[in-house]
């Protein structure tokens, strides 16, 4: 790892990398979390909020119908799914 204030460069573990990159996806995952409970508040679908809120005591994916949505829910989803 290079230091630029102290100009030199050190060993760093490969465990404590590991532990970055884990640390990385939980805040992902975090932020995914939160932007689809986001949605399911915006768009008023009580289904999808409380599959995300319980996801942890089921941890399965429960997908959303498409029918179920209006075009400007659609697009309210796509444009989730670009922001993510």
């Amino acid at each position: 790892m290079r230091v630029p204030r102290a100009n030199r460069n050190y060993a760093v573990p490969y465990t404590d990398i590991e532990v970055e990159e884990v640390q990385i996806q939980e805040e992902v995952e975090r932020i995914e979390r939160e932007a689809i409970i986001d949605f399911a508040l915006a768009t008023r679908n009580e289904a999808l909020f409380k599959s995300v809120m319980n996801r942890d005591q089921e941890e399965e994916e429960i997908e959303v119908e498409p029918e179920a949505f209006s075009a400007e829910d659609f697009i309210r989803q796509v444009n989730l799914k670009a922001w993510i």
